[in-house]
């Protein structure tokens, strides 16, 4: 799973959606860790990748290791970044996927 996880991060960093896409569609799992992939690219301000990662079932609700929710997490960033994800939070309401709040 390290290779994988190193190849996950690298995608995201890297903005590579094609690779990442590629990833999840092998059985990837977007929660890994607590939902470190999405926190990664929410840090980065990387929308698209987060959306994707959304896409693909990144749980926005779960709690990191150090205690926040992963849209918290993500609120640390500039505000236009905090609107993008309350969007995206919306938006899910209203879709087929369900989240659990719960680790």
């Amino acid at each position: 799973m390290d290779c994988n996880r190193y190849r996950i991060k690298t995608c995201i960093l890297e903005k590579n959606e094609t690779d990442l896409v590629d990833l999840l569609n092998r059985g990837f799992n977007p929660n890994l860790e607590g939902g470190w992939p999405i926190r990664l690219a929410a840090r980065h301000g990387l929308h698209s990748i987060v959306k994707l990662l959304i896409q693909y079932g990144a749980n926005p609700h779960l709690i990191s290791e150090a205690g926040f929710k992963n849209y918290i997490d993500a609120s640390t960033g500039p505000q236009e970044f905090i609107t993008f994800c309350r969007q995206i939070l919306r938006s899910n309401r209203n879709s087929n996927v369900s989240y659990s709040t719960t680790k």
